[in-house]
């Protein structure tokens, strides 16, 4: 951008994904800010939002914890709690960009894309900026024939 700042957009956690963004950080490494945008990102991998995420930690840094699909549907039907799994991010040495993260967020960023924003403002490392994202986190926003079924 003119002023300095650097800014990337993808609109999915999908693999190919990580090496271009990769490429893009190393070359803004130096820049004094990035914005990141998430606007119209529907998310996608875990496995590459933390790749993703660990260029912006120094050391290990847990991004989310959570509860698969068939954990919770198996917590509902015993009743008994399920150990939430730990998603970490970074590692000494693997930080490429230290500066200061914005996020741009709008209803359509949703599910991954939503727990890299969470996971950044949490943490401290970026600033969000826009509207409240979509709320679908493991496909809230897609109800299941037996859902629909039990609606009507």
């Amino acid at each position: 951008m003119p002023s300095g700042e650097a800014y990337i957009r993808f609109d999915g956690f999908k693999p190919p994904v990580v090496k271009e963004f990769q490429e893009a950080l190393e070359k803004y490494r130096n820049a004094p800010g990035l914005i990141i945008d998430l606007r119209y990102n529907g998310g996608g991998a875990s496995q590459v939002l933390a790749a993703i995420a660990g260029y912006f930690f120094d050391s290990k840094t847990v991004v989310a914890e959570y509860l698969g699909r068939s954990d919770i549907a198996s917590e509902e039907k015993s009743g008994e709690s399920k150990t939430h799994k730990i998603l970490s991010a970074g590692k000494s040495g693997g930080q490429i960009f230290a500066g200061p993260v914005v996020i741009l967020t709008t209803e359509g960023t949703a599910s991954s894309s939503e727990i890299f924003s969470a996971a950044f403002q949490d943490t401290g490392r970026a600033k969000i900026v826009g509207s409240q994202t979509c709320g679908c986190v493991i496909g809230i926003a897609q109800k299941s024939k037996n859902e629909r079924r039990r609606r009507r």
